[in-house]
């Protein structure tokens, strides 16, 4: 295994050893990170899925571009990169698959500054448009290089359960005044972000977060924001990524930084995750899977969610919870 991953860089292209460095340094951050968790926790994604994501990390192909999608085009062309049996199955044959991928490129222009290619090509791969970056740069929303490579190569992973939660979690509901989104809060396009969020952050996958450390980093990165003073040619500082602030609730953004993936205590042997984890993704597209999940949810911190609901000391304990009392409070009380 090499210690660097590939980056193609179109020809005539120049790419300084800074960029390069950010390239290598956005995948070599998120996997040291998803192999402290794994060290530090037993996961809810469990094995062999964890591990799988760590070798989709490994052999992760950067193309840096200034052709926007249609390098993508011209990789597949020349055998840089390769159709999934599922793409072309779709569409009837390699040829229509590939006349559809020109349709989709055609459509999407090279506006992008960074995308993934998931479900397109076998192989895991992120693109950089780096003409859109350099004409971005200065903008209060860009993040640096090493942090868009780790949101698009998240979603290379393939950590399935994770994302689920962070579907769960999220369940359609966000801060007043925002709108909903079928892209950005689905749970796949969530889950990149919080990982992303990490990185620029620099949270500890060894740590548990509380309410009060969400609170913290909200007035933290908000202000910030105000102050920031928009300057041409300036990227704008690594921790001022307020997306998560302004679409979630400071619960949702705690459950979101613990439950993906879950931190349970390696001693804890009182739950199968690997068990659970098999399971969910079996029937997770049944109607009663998102409630199981929810429930799964709630149970991991239930004392502490009825202390604070019942406030008295005959309050319920975490073994005697009944699945019918956890499905009533989920009712009333949906992700928390």
């Amino acid at each position: 295994m090499s210690d660097e991953n590939e980056i193609f860089v179109d020809e005539g292209l120049e790419i300084s050893k800074t960029q390069r460095q950010e390239v290598q340094e956005g995948l070599s951050s998120l996997k040291n990170w998803l192999e402290k968790r794994r060290a530090a926790s037993k996961n809810a994604d469990g094995e062999p899925d964890y591990q799988q994501a760590l070798d989709n990390l490994d052999n992760t192909k950067v193309f840096v571009t200034e052709k926007g999608a249609d390098r993508l085009i011209e990789a597949v062309e020349k055998g840089e990169l390769h159709l999934t049996d599922k793409f072309v199955r779709a569409y009837g044959g390699t040829d229509k698959a590939m006349e559809h991928l020109h349709k989709l490129s055609a459509g999407q222009g090279d506006n992008n500054i960074a995308f993934n290619t998931l479900g397109i090509v076998k192989e895991p791969t992120v693109f950089l448009n780096l003409k859109n970056y350099q004409q971005n740069k200065g903008h209060i929303e860009l993040r640096s290089i090493s942090s868009l490579i780790t949101h698009e190569a998240t979603h290379a992973l393939g950590l399935k359960f994770s994302e689920n939660m962070a579907n769960v979690i999220i369940n359609k509901e966000v801060n007043d005044g925002v709108e909903y989104s079928k892209y950005r809060d689905s749970g796949k396009e969530v889950y990149a972000r919080v990982m992303q969020f990490r990185h620029d952050m620099k949270l500890s996958p060894e740590q548990e977060f509380t309410l009060e450390d969400v609170t913290k980093m909200r007035q933290d990165c908000m202000e910030k924001r105000q102050n920031y003073q928009k300057v041409d040619g300036k990227a704008a500082p690594e921790n001022l990524d307020t997306m998560l602030f302004e679409r979630y609730s400071d619960e949702q953004i705690q459950y979101l930084l613990n439950a993906t993936s879950e931190i349970l205590p390696q001693q804890d042997n009182s739950m199968d995750r690997y068990q659970l984890a098999d399971a969910m993704k079996r029937d997770f597209a049944k109607s009663q899977a998102e409630l199981r999940v929810k429930s799964q949810l709630y149970k991991t911190d239930a004392n502490q969610i009825l202390l604070a609901d019942n406030q008295h000391k005959n309050a319920p304990k975490v073994d005697n919870l009944s699945q019918s009392m956890l499905q009533r409070k989920l009712q009333e009380r949906c992700y928390s």
